[in-house]
């Protein structure tokens, strides 16, 4: 920062008319460098802010779908295990029918 950004302004009034007309123009700029930094801070508290919100809206939808998993999970352990009985029923009339099949044909050959 030199003097091309902070010029001494001379007013042609005297020293002390030159220093209050610099001091007031250097005031001038940092109130317009604070209002600046002032927005740019709002807007990444408003990004953060945002940011934070759809994190939990995000985590909110992991916990729900980890649960609906869990559900999904005892549902068709419950399906397998009737699907493992109904195997298992129609394994043995199965075995019924193949008997009663043999004994109608060592019947019929005799």
């Amino acid at each position: 920062m030199g003097d091309e950004e902070f010029p001494r302004i001379n007013t042609g009034n005297g020293f002390q008319n030159d220093l209050i007309a610099t001091t007031n123009d250097r005031i001038k700029k940092q109130v317009l460098v604070t209002r600046e930094l002032h927005a740019a801070v709002t807007t990444l508290d408003n990004s953060i802010k945002a940011f934070n919100a759809e994190s939990l809206d995000q985590t909110d939808k992991l916990i729900k779908l980890t649960k609906s998993i869990r559900l999904l999970n005892i549902e068709t352990s419950k399906q397998t295990s009737k699907l493992i009985k109904l195997t298992k029923w129609v394994v043995m009339l199965t075995v019924v029918l193949v008997i009663g099949l043999i004994i109608q044909l060592a019947l019929s050959f005799k």
